[in-house]
């Protein structure tokens, strides 16, 4: 997945605001400079534009947006550039589109979780899908655990801890003895979103999260 010079977004995990700002920052600074970056950054109107004719300011124009959340006006431009655009814009497209935390939105990004060709994009997806938080987006997340790309189910352990998908935790304590050490930390960092605040993690220890769970601690 190529990136503007000097910058990588995130593909997965979970982001705070004031990271998706400092990403949205470096991403238009490093693309339209440092003097045009606050004028790129408040024009709504043509940021929408951007999205829609897919030029060379899209890919920004769209992370902006979803940091920002995106207006009801960019929802069409968004949905045509994760159908259409090249795989940068489509993840951003996707991220964006999980920003307006609507139903009606799920369809489309479940479709890129479970068809786009590149794995970004499926990732994005999936993350934007746990954004979202709508009941319906919980089977492509599903799918999401038998993704060949490792970025996908990172993605789906984040996903699944947003959606608060409780019956999925015995999934996840079963990958934290995966032999791949960003899915294990993935799947602890998932589990702990479902301890009780102040709860102390039981770290990698599957039995402990296992009896834990089977006590109803997870529910």
């Amino acid at each position: 997945m190529n990136h503007p010079t000097g910058f990588t977004p995130h593909s997965s995990g979970r982001r705070g605001h004031g990271s998706k700002l400092l990403t949205a920052v470096f991403l238009i600074v490093g693309v339209v400079g440092v003097g045009g970056a606050i004028a790129f950054w408040s024009d709504r109107k043509r940021l929408v534009k951007h999205v829609a004719e897919r030029d060379h300011l899209a890919v920004p124009a769209a992370w902006v947006l979803g940091v920002q959340g995106p207006p009801p006006e960019a929802r069409e431009p968004l949905v045509a550039a994760l159908e259409q655009g090249e795989p940068r814009l489509r993840a951003a497209a996707a991220r964006a589109l999980g920003a307006y935390k609507k139903r009606d939105v799920v369809a489309e990004l479940g479709r890129a979780a479970v068809k786009d060709e590149a794995p970004a994009v499926r990732a994005a997806a999936v993350e934007a899908l746990g954004t979202v938080g709508e009941s319906n987006g919980r089977t492509f997340v599903e799918r999401a655990f038998h993704d060949d790309a490792l970025e996908v189910r990172l993605a789906a352990c984040d996903a699944v801890a947003s959606l608060h998908m409780v019956d999925h935790v015995p999934t996840l304590v079963g990958l934290l003895a995966s032999t791949d050490l960003k899915l294990r930390q993935a799947a602890k960092r998932a589990l702990d979103r479902f301890l009780p605040e102040g709860d102390a993690s039981f770290e990698f220890d599957q039995r402990a999260w296992l009896e834990w769970y089977h006590r109803g601690g997870a529910r």
